[in-house]
């Protein structure tokens, strides 16, 4: 199963032609966050996720850590000042009778210098309906001003029937930057 925001489940081997079936794709082209596929929340400073289109890896569209609320600056600009925001897919993925999962997606990271307070973070729930922190990245983090980066999560060998993503956003008081884009 590959999921660059799209989900794909290795079946047991049938073929070796066609051995991955997508589940779930979205490059953000049609899918809006806030939107009826995902859920979002801008937390007290009234910015957070939502769609934009200076910034992409590929088609038209990304999603941006500062780009939906009041005190949002425009895309392209830093994101704000004491920011904790997040967006989720509103339901979860049917992974029934699939194994080795795979989620994928495209990354763009630029965080402030000044320190590693402001971070981005990646959870999965794997149906319980209990978030579990898979990756925290920070200026310090690899990916940090490296233009856009592939990141991915593979579970293999592992049985469950559902899944969902989450990401999130939280920002200090001291410095701001870029921010993060996640596209495909």
């Amino acid at each position: 199963l590959i999921l660059f925001f799209f989900l794909m489940i290795r079946r047991p081997p049938r073929s070796t032609l066609f051995p991955y079936t997508t589940l779930f794709r979205s490059g953000f082209e049609s899918n809006s966050v806030p939107g009826s596929n995902y859920n979002a929340s801008n937390g007290s400073v009234n910015c957070g996720w939502a769609d934009v289109s200076c910034l992409r890896h590929s088609g038209s569209w990304s999603v941006w850590c500062a780009g939906n609320g009041a005190a949002c600056n425009a895309c392209g600009y830093d994101y704000v000042d004491d920011m904790s925001t997040y967006f989720f897919n509103a339901s979860y993925i049917d992974v029934s009778n699939y194994d080795n999962i795979y989620f994928n997606y495209w990354i763009n990271i630029d965080l402030n210098d000044s320190g590693t307070n402001d971070e981005f973070k990646r959870y999965d729930d794997l149906g319980y309906g209990t978030w579990s922190l898979k990756l925290t990245a920070n200026s310090n983090s690899p990916w940090d001003e490296q233009n856009w980066q592939q990141g991915s999560v593979s579970y293999t060998g592992q049985s469950f029937n559902l899944y969902a993503f989450k990401f999130g956003f939280t920002s200090n008081w001291i410095a701001t930057s870029y921010g993060v884009y996640l596209d495909d």
